[in-house]
Order: structure tokens, then C-alpha cells, then sequence
């Protein structure tokens, strides 16, 4: 039993290719965050980008991510209090407190890092807790980049014209109109494969600036 545990306990770093530290960033509180850098010294005199995973997550949710994201600007990721193989700490109830733990735990890595300035990636939750501490913290980052950020509200319905009965010769397929565009999503793939459409050419040249 212990041999085929072997392979899960391995780290999640094991496989990249660009040099990384792992190690435990002690908080004030005495808390412990384990972040993973890669190439410190690499793009030196650029922004850091630093990488915050969804819920039920931790620094191996990038793992496949890391090297390319990496190879241009120091990179930092970190599991979140209470996640991973950082602390545990109890968190308020309420979830505006929790919310508030969060950003505080990032706001004393930072400092304990000596970063001055970053570029927030967030997903799901991360997401959320990066425009959560850019809004505590305007000075310290860029806009924060989130990636379905859990949390945040929809933007305000705006009625549609009704246009009229569809089309069913030109349709791939129907979707009832109570689900939501996620749902519609998932019962197409769930149909098999289908391409992938290319990123417009606006936000390709945006994240290359970015990264």
C-alpha cells in the first residue's frame, strides 16, 4: 500500500522543468504559508505574478502552468490558509470576516516576501480574494486578473428584444431556457469534443503584455 501512495505524496513540482524553491513563509501570526518560486532571478526588475488557486485547491492546480507563466517575470504560488500544506487556522463565521482573514494572510506574505509591487492570477476563489485585496490594496498590484472568480455578481440584466421563434434547421442543438450559460455549455461538450475557438486577437495581445 505504501508503494502505490508513493507516487501521490511525491511533490507536485517534481516535474518542472524551470528551478523553483519550496518553502514556508512564517506570517506575524505565526502562521504558515508553503509557496513555491520559480526562477527568482529571472526577469529581474519585472512585476511578479503571483498565482492564487480556486477553492479546494493548492500550488499544484498550476503545475502544468508554471514554467510557461514563469518564463518571463518571477513567479510566486501559494496555498491559501486552510488549504493545502499551509496552516489551519479557525476563521470567523461570518463571511465577511473569512473574507477579510484571506486578504490579510495575502497582505502579510507579501510583506514577508519583501514584494513591493505585484500581478494578482486568481481562480474561482482566488479570483475572488485577488479583486477582494486589490480593493484593500490598491497601491500593491495591477488590476488583478480573475479567472471565473467565484463570488462576484453578474453583471445587470439588460432586456433583450425578442427574437422570435429559433430556428431548429440551424441550430446544433436546444438547451431549455431555465439553465444558466454554464449548463448550456456543459450539455454541449457533453456531446463529444468540439474545437476550441481561438482567443480574440485584443486579449492574446493582452496577456502577452501582461506575462
Amino acid at each position: 500500500a505504501r508503494g502505490w501512495l508513493r507516487p501521490a505524496n511525491a511533490p507536485p513540482c517534481a516535474g518542472l522543468r524551470s528551478r523553483f524553491v519550496g518553502r514556508y513563509v512564517t506570517l506575524p501570526s505565526r502562521e504558515r504559508v508553503w509557496t513555491v518560486s520559480l526562477c527568482p532571478e529571472q526577469g529581474e526588475g519585472r512585476t511578479p505574478l503571483v498565482l492564487v488557486h480556486g477553492f479546494g485547491g493548492g500550488v499544484g492546480l498550476w503545475v502544468l502552468n508554471l514554467d510557461r507563466l514563469g518564463a518571463r517575470r518571477p513567479l510566486h504560488a501559494f496555498d491559501l490558509l486552510g488549504f493545502g500544506r499551509s496552516s489551519r487556522p479557525p476563521f470567523p463565521p461570518d463571511a465577511q470576516g473569512a473574507e477579510e482573514e484571506f486578504v490579510r494572510s495575502i497582505e502579510d506574505w507579501r510583506r514577508q516576501l519583501g514584494i513591493g509591487h505585484m500581478i494578482l492570477l486568481g481562480h474561482s476563489l482566488g479570483g475572488f480574494l485577488a479583486a477582494s485585496y486589490s480593493l484593500a490594496h490598491p497601491e500593491r498590484g495591477e488590476a488583478p486578473h480573475p479567472g471565473g472568480p467565484l463570488g462576484l455578481p453578474r453583471a445587470p440584466h439588460r432586456p433583450q428584444p425578442d427574437p422570435g421563434p429559433p430556428n431548429l434547421g440551424q441550430g446544433h442543438g436546444c438547451c431549455p431556457g431555465a439553465l444558466q450559460p454554464p449548463g448550456c455549455a456543459e450539455s454541449r461538450w457533453a456531446l463529444g469534443p468540439r474545437p476550441r475557438p481561438a482567443l480574440p486577437a485584443g486579449l492574446q495581445a493582452e496577456i502577452r503584455r501582461v506575462l
